[in-house]
């Protein structure tokens, strides 16, 4: 499931664009700072992308950038962002995502210790947590163990010999950002994503809020290597068989070697003759072993 996620430097989006090329999905930034809380800065394009994105028909999420250094840093940067996105929370499908960069100077403790602060005022403040981070914040900054119970959006883009770097299958995670791409309705490149979950339903009439999405267990290497996923052709896998044309609604497939109706039913009736000839007297020893 194709993705994008988008911040004021996308400009304006036409969001109707975006969903008709293939988009299902879009991470939304929402904030960046915040502590102390006056040097919060919410996205001057937030509420005009996770309105139209929403308004079009995708599922929205959204993400803070956090710059925190400390646990008590992290959880007013938390109540900042929670501050921005609330007005906005029957808009948002998806999770609220912390994008933490700025880790230098914090050894794998302390840096754990933040992030966490962070994942656990959102949950307290009604959102459904996720983590963005690479595999060098994963397997060298963070103390993974710590932070695997939350949701990973995953950042992978590409290796020192500047090759496409694959998802690797050590830690699940349902979001995969996979680099720059071109996407109908962005002018200019943005970041596209693969999702690994299973889309909210709607919102129901009485407004209560939808869980958040599942993840559906995908194996990612499955996902195309390529910006631009391929487009599926819509012929009929041969593996698959194809619908009868006659219209009706299919039952159960006759069990193999079982004889059309019409000779069954001969087949019955034959029956019954050669038993009313053996009352008669007038069927041979021979015809009855046949029967």
């Amino acid at each position: 499931m194709k993705g994008i996620d988008v911040s004021l430097w996308q400009g304006e989006i036409d969001w109707n664009a975006v969903k008709a090329d293939g988009v299902s999905f879009a991470m939304i930034k929402a904030s960046e700072g915040g502590s102390p809380a006056e040097s919060g800065i919410a996205d001057p394009r937030f509420r005009q992308n996770i309105e139209n994105a929403s308004a079009a028909g995708i599922a929205c999420g959204v993400y803070h950038y956090l710059t925190a250094k400390t646990p008590a840093g992290a959880r007013e940067e938390a109540d900042f962002f929670l501050e921005t996105i609330r007005p906005f929370a029957g808009k948002i499908a998806l999770w609220a995502a912390a994008d933490m960069e700025t880790g230098e100077g914090l050894d794998r403790t302390a840096l754990t210790d933040t992030a966490l602060a962070f994942l656990r005022r959102v949950e307290e403040g009604g959102f459904s947590p996720m983590l963005y981070a690479n595999t060098d914040y994963i397997r060298n900054r963070y103390d993974y163990a710590r932070l695997s119970a939350y949701p990973l959006w995953y950042a992978c883009w590409y290796d020192a010999a500047g090759e496409e770097e694959r998802p690797e299958r050590t830690f699940p995670f349902a979001i995969w950002q996979q680099g720059i791409g071109r996407v109908a309705g962005v002018c200019g490149a943005c970041d596209v994503d693969y999702g690994f979950f299973s889309l909210p339903r709607e919102e129901p009439a009485d407004g209560k809020t939808e869980d958040a999405p599942a993840e559906s267990g995908e194996t990612p290497a499955d996902t195309p290597a390529a910006e631009e996923p391929a487009e599926t052709s819509g012929e009929t896998p041969a593996d698959v068989p194809a619908p009868a044309e006659s219209g009706e609604t299919p039952g159960e497939a006759p069990a193999a070697g079982a004889a059309p109706k019409g000779k069954r039913l001969a087949k019955i009736l034959c029956r019954i003759l050669r038993f009313l000839l053996r009352l008669l007297g007038g069927e041979s020893e021979t015809e009855r072993r046949k029967s």
